[in-house]
């Protein structure tokens, strides 16, 4: 659970003692659950310091935004259908960390929405599948006919 290190008092007792202690013991476990199903790409961590998202600032900050995010958007679900701009909604289908029918409600309340289901691909699966995400992206603004400049190879799964 994200709201203690959150709490006035308590979270900064716990965001300069033993939060990042047990972070950095649940890391490698949270990431590796984040790709989930498929492997955690070796080029996740490049450019990046894990033990970043350890500094008591940082738990902060994602505490207060992990408390925040729910009622936000039980706030907003009423608003969906005033969105004008191209909406595209992209989930795998093995998605650990969302539930798979969050998506197809979410498409549901925003009528112009396109839904696409990535199969066997979890939560991260702009890793997974970075051209597939650019492409939905493309044409989301109109720009279908555009090369596409993704850095990266696909790495989804081959057995979907």
């Amino acid at each position: 659970m994200s709201a203690p290190p959150a709490i006035p008092i308590l979270g900064d007792l716990l965001r300069f003692s033993i939060s990042p202690l047990l972070g950095k013991l649940l890391q490698p476990l949270l990431i590796k659950g984040m790709f989930a199903p498929l492997p955690v790409p070796a080029n996740f961590t490049m450019g990046s310091t894990p033990d970043m998202a350890l500094r008591p600032g940082q738990i902060r900050a994602e505490s207060q935004d992990g408390v925040a995010m729910i009622p936000g958007a039980f706030a907003m679900r009423h608003r969906y259908q005033e969105l004008t701009m191209p909406v595209v909604i992209m989930a795998g289908t093995r998605d650990g960390v969302v539930n798979v029918k969050q998506p197809r409600r979410l498409h549901a309340q925003i009528p112009h929405s396109n839904l696409r289901m990535v199969p066997g691909v979890g939560h991260m699966l702009h890793y997974a599948v970075p051209d597939e995400v650019a492409k939905a992206i493309r044409e989301a603004g109109g720009l279908a006919t555009m090369p596409n400049k993704t850095p990266h190879a696909s790495h989804a799964a081959s057995a979907a």
